[in-house]
C-alpha cells in the first residue's frame, strides 16, 4: 500500500468517525463531580470562592549542580570512572591525575559537610547571618575544588610528562 493511499483511507476514516459520533459526547468524571460539588458549597453555604495560594519556603535554585555536595560528589564519581577507563586504556597517568582529584574532592567533601552541619545548626538557631556566609563559603569551597580537579585534568600530555620527570624541560 503506497503512502498516498493510506492518506487518503485514514482522511476517509477520520471522516466517517467523526459523522457517527456526537460531539462531546464523553465528559470526563472528574470535572463532572468538581463543577456539581463547586455549584453545591456555594449554593449550601454561601461560602466565598476562596483559593489557596502557598505561601513561606519557596526553593529558587532547583538547578542540578546547585548544592555544594551534591556537585563535588557527581565531579568526583565521574572522575573515579575516568580513573578506571585511562587505567584499562594503560593510560597511567592520566589515571593518576584523575585518582589524585577523587582524593581530594573526597577531602573537600567532608569538609562541605562539616559545614553543611554547621550551616544548619545556624538555622535552627536562627542565625541566618551566619548560615548565609557559611553558605557563601561552601559555594566558594565547591568552585576552588571544582576548579583544581579540571586544572589537573587540563594538563596536555607533553606536559604531564615533563611534571613526572620523564621528559626534559626546554626553556
Amino acid at each position: 500500500m503506497s503512502s498516498r493511499n493510506f492518506d487518503l483511507e485514514y482522511d476517509d476514516y477520520l471522516k466517517r468517525r467523526g459523522s457517527q459520533l456526537p460531539p462531546k459526547k464523553f465528559t470526563p468524571a472528574d470535572e463532572e463531580n468538581e463543577a456539581k460539588a463547586k455549584k453545591q458549597v456555594k449554593q449550601d453555604y454561601g461560602l466565598p470562592n476562596n483559593e489557596y495560594f502557598m505561601q513561606g519556603y519557596q526553593e529558587k535554585s532547583a538547578d542540578v549542580g546547585s548544592d555544594p555536595i551534591g556537585a563535588v560528589r557527581t565531579l568526583r564519581n565521574n572522575l573515579r570512572v575516568m580513573s578506571l577507563e585511562h587505567k584499562d586504556k594503560d593510560e597511567p597517568v592520566k589515571s593518576f591525575l584523575c585518582q589524585s582529584a577523587c582524593d581530594e574532592l573526597t577531602k573537600t567533601e567532608k569538609k562541605l559537610l562539616e559545614m553543611s552541619n554547621r550551616r544548619s545548626d545556624a538555622i535552627f538557631r536562627g542565625d541566618t547571618d551566619s548560615a548565609q556566609k557559611i553558605a557563601n563559603d561552601m559555594e566558594r569551597v565547591k568552585s576552588d575544588a571544582i576548579r583544581n580537579a579540571y586544572s589537573d585534568l587540563m594538563i596536555d600530555d607533553k606536559q604531564v610528562e615533563r611534571k613526572m620527570g620523564r621528559v626534559p624541560t626546554m626553556t
